[in-house]
């Protein structure tokens, strides 16, 4: 069978309104960095920025966005506890190494836990249930974890330029007293 040229011509504006609308949209949304095949620091990115949002949507009640954070968040988690946090290449005793990439690891799947217990709060619509979770046991964990396994900022790790930082933010024109 042999297609005439009005005929071809015709199924490409076919093809090419019906696709359109596809484009539009593609184009519309920015695209969502991926915890998928990214380092740890993708991972905790993504962790940190719908950390923020999941605050204000337990603050607001929103238990549809709550859900669909936690989701993004256990992704995000399930990815990241396969990796090397960069504070584990200091150590230089295997041991010591292997026990903490492993302590790395069971604190990142009791946040998994956590996550996936706030999702089935607030698929339950107990927004309560999931603003405590959040609160007694998602933050805290936030803070043990990076206390523990996120790398040291580069000028905490010199005593006197911190030291420094401090006092020149403290220091004010014409102080007559020293700081």
């Amino acid at each position: 069978m042999k297609l005439s040229t009005p005929t071809v011509s015709g199924l490409l504006v076919l093809v090419t309104l019906a696709s359109a609308p596809l484009m539009l949209s593609a184009m519309q949304h920015e695209p969502k960095p991926s915890a998928e095949g990214g380092g740890l620091e993708d991972s905790m990115q993504i962790l940190q920025s719908d950390t923020k949002k999941l605050d204000k949507a337990l603050d607001k009640g929103e238990l549809e966005t709550v859900v669909k954070l936690a989701v993004e968040m256990e992704k995000a988690v399930w990815d990241a506890k396969t990796k090397t946090p960069e504070k584990a290449d200091a150590i230089t005793d295997a041991k010591e190494k292997a026990a903490f990439v492993l302590g790395f690891r069971k604190q990142l799947i009791q946040l998994e836990k956590a996550l996936l217990d706030m999702e089935a709060a607030a698929l339950d619509g107990k927004a309560d249930d999931a603003k405590k979770l959040y609160n007694e046991t998602i933050k805290p964990m936030k803070k043990d974890g990076h206390a523990r396994y996120k790398g040291l900022r580069r000028w905490h790790r010199n005593p006197d330029r911190a030291r420094a930082a401090r006092a020149s933010s403290r220091r004010v024109e014409n102080d007559p007293v020293p700081r």
